[in-house]
């Protein structure tokens, strides 16, 4: 063990100088990089403090209504899913796909669904792809009123209150 050390550090030694600081420099940037990590996935941990008693709430709400024959949810989890998903994706980058979104709310069918979809859905963070553009980290009824002008969340509401969804963007 202590041979190799020494014949690593011999080798070191007989590099270019110039070899050695390009070493060093992406050892630096390395470390950084890992020390970045670390501190944002704490970080990222006390972000998601405030969201977790609402989407606690959510889970405690739909389960209360998936209790009763009359609201229970008329979509599957995996449905419920998709449409998160596809929530996500047309919001995420540059750019918002507005009627996209829009039409997964023409598939729900009670508060349930709305629920199930906000459940599915959890905290997530939509990335601006845009310089000087902070990304935004929410659930999907935050993430929707910040992406969104107020005409398209008229739009979405008006669909809610259409289907009888109490719920609201």
């Amino acid at each position: 063990m202590a041979d190799t050390k020494k014949s690593i550090g011999k080798i070191y030694a007989n590099l270019d100088p110039r070899v050695r600081l390009g070493v060093q420099i992406i050892g630096f940037g390395l470390g950084a990089y890992i020390l970045y990590r670390l501190v944002k996935g704490t970080s990222q941990k006390l972000e998601d403090k405030p969201y977790d008693s609402e989407n606690q709430a959510t889970t405690n709400e739909l389960q209360v209504l998936n209790q009763n024959p009359s609201t229970k949810q008329k979509i599957s989890n995996s449905q419920a899913m998709a449409y998160a998903n596809k929530i996500y994706t047309c919001m995420e980058g540059q750019g918002t796909y507005e009627y996209e979104l829009i039409g997964v709310f023409y598939h729900l069918k009670n508060d349930a669904d709305f629920l199930a979809v906000e459940k599915a859905f959890g905290t997530r963070t939509i990335h601006s792809r845009v310089y000087f553009v902070p990304d935004f980290r929410g659930t999907m009824v935050s993430a929707i009123a910040d992406e969104l002008d107020v005409d398209y969340i008229k739009k979405i509401n008006k669909i809610l209150s259409d289907k009888g969804i109490k719920r609201r963007v």
